[in-house]
């Protein structure tokens, strides 16, 4: 991925936007039939994504000879785009602060782990969001070969990888060793920490389980479409001891 398109998804354009706007960088003058071709996608796609930069400042556009010709904003298009996301981001913290105050005041309950239940793809991301804001910045995670961020799609994996580089969050993943990821390049390893999981004690299992703070994530793979999200000290304890001992006689990748 650029930086470019890991930057743009990071502060709110989607994957294909982003790609679309580096495209049109790059090749200048274009019209909807070249973008198309150039990304491989069809051309009512094409529409719909320059439509949306075009409303955020990031292209010009004028009819020629009955044909729609843009090109891309440079840096007066970036600083309109980052005003906009900041308008936005602005709004919505005046409308948390107005929700914060009308929140009726908790009653006292027993202590018990808090568990939340999310369905479906925005569920799964809402869950992530959450796990995104660690206030650790360090996340350890346990993933099979085929989990959920292989398989969804690329526009949300871009986002995913970006946000968790925009957030600065550490992690120690542990892997199942494929002959796809025998070989790692120093980024992963640098911003993923990965270690094989040791094989005489692997049975088949399909779910990702994501450790911070005092949470555990749980999150299914694609068949399924759920993720359970526990906040307890004493579960969260149980799971990182566990976590830490396959760790420790993990396989650590060659370079």
């Amino acid at each position: 991925m650029s930086a470019i398109i890991s930057t743009l998804t990071a502060i709110g354009l989607s994957a294909k936007e982003a790609m679309l706007y580096e495209a049109g960088l790059k090749n200048g003058e274009s019209d909807v039939p070249t973008l198309a071709r150039l990304l491989g996608m069809n051309r009512a796609t094409v529409y719909h994504h320059l439509h949306t930069l075009e409303r955020r400042g990031l292209l010009y556009k004028r009819i020629e000879n009955g044909r729609m010709v843009v090109t891309m904003a440079r840096e007066e298009g970036l600083r309109a785009l980052f005003a906009y996301e900041e308008h936005a981001l602005q709004e919505h913290k005046e409308r948390l602060e107005t929700l914060l105050q009308k929140l009726p005041k908790a009653t006292r309950v027993a202590a018990r782990p808090d568990v939340q239940y999310f369905s479906g793809l925005e569920g799964i991301r809402m869950a992530l969001e959450i796990a995104f804001r660690t206030k650790t910045k360090h996340w350890d995670i346990i993933a099979p070969k085929k989990n959920f961020f292989s398989d969804i799609d690329e526009e949300y994996a871009a986002y995913y990888l970006s946000e968790r580089k925009r957030r600065k969050i550490t992690s120690h993943s542990l892997w199942e060793k494929t002959s796809e990821n025998i070989r790692l390049s120093q980024d992963v390893i640098r911003e993923r920490q990965p270690r094989y999981l040791p094989k005489e004690h692997l049975i088949p299992f399909r779910s990702v389980l994501i450790l911070f703070d005092t949470r555990a994530l749980f999150i299914s793979s694609t068949n399924e479409m759920q993720a359970v999200l526990i906040n307890s000290s004493d579960i969260h304890s149980t799971l990182q001891m566990q976590f830490s001992v396959l760790w420790n006689t993990a396989e650590t990748p060659a370079t």
